[in-house]
């Protein structure tokens, strides 16, 4: 049920951005303008790949990622983010401890304070859970991503951001997405 709602939400995302493709030049300015100017929603879907670096070992393990965000921009520069992503693989990782830890898809949810510095590039940090199978661990999330306009609502953003769990470990995910302003 949770890939078949992923499929159609990058289908919903991915289709219409293609008809805007040719656009993107003459619609940069206003569509950027626009973007500081006007308030409002933006819903992007991310597929990334997520860097699990666990305690104090040297094991390194990438695990493909999908993120589903909820954004709300204020006039100005400064927005707020519900970001989700799920880790679509199971795995291990050892404590401080040395104890195994199994995950199963962790879902991870932050809400994230966003800063546009300048047309394109988002700032953001902030709290989130990592939840599964009825535990939940805390976390802070720092993160970059830059906006490339598709036409008047869509974008494409390459995205890198780091999380901080508080149950001894840390991923970096890398990623990529579709955003649509609304």
């Amino acid at each position: 049920m949770k890939k078949l709602i992923i499929i159609l939400l990058s289908l919903w995302l991915l289709l219409p951005a293609t008809q805007y493709a040719q656009t993107e030049s003459l619609h940069h300015d206003t569509a950027m303008e626009h973007h500081f100017q006007t308030p409002h929603f933006r819903g992007a879907l991310l597929m990334g790949h997520t860097l699990i670096t666990p305690g104090n070992t040297n094991t390194r393990l990438f695990v493909p990622s999908w993120g589903l965000d909820l954004e709300y921009w204020s006039r100005g520069k400064w927005g707020l983010g519900l970001h989700t992503d799920v880790e679509v693989q199971d795995f291990v990782v050892l404590n401080d401890n040395e104890e195994e830890i199994q995950r199963n898809e962790p879902l991870i949810l932050t809400l994230d304070g966003l800063y546009s510095p300048f047309h394109g590039l988002v700032l953001l940090a902030g709290p989130g859970l990592a939840v599964e199978e009825g535990e939940h661990a805390m976390l802070v999330r720092v993160g970059v991503e830059y906006e490339v306009p598709l036409g008047k609502s869509f974008d494409l953003f390459p995205t890198i951001f780091y999380d901080w769990r508080f149950d001894d470990y840390a991923t970096l995910t890398v990623g990529l997405g579709v955003g649509k302003a609304f």
